[in-house]
């Protein structure tokens, strides 16, 4: 978690798409995993930042260890 918070490039996505949580879901999915996040993906993303244990940035943080820890993400890369 410590390698992602000082991540530059991942720091970098989140921050750019501040105005959206939206935008900064589908950044980091195009980031990671090289595709844009399904409808289901988006919603299990809010609902986790929205009743999660992690707000904010945190939830984006959570997301990210989620993302690189996926089996697409292990098998792609």
């Amino acid at each position: 978690r410590n390698k992602i918070e000082k991540s530059k490039r991942l720091m970098y996505v989140m921050n750019s798409s501040r105005k959206t949580p939206q935008k900064a879901v589908a950044s980091l999915y195009a980031t990671i995993l090289s595709r844009f996040p399904t409808a289901e993906e988006f919603r299990i993303a809010k609902e986790y930042a929205q009743s999660g244990p992690a707000k904010g940035r945190l939830a984006l943080i959570d997301l990210t260890v989620a993302l690189i820890n996926s089996p697409e993400f292990l098998y792609r890369h």
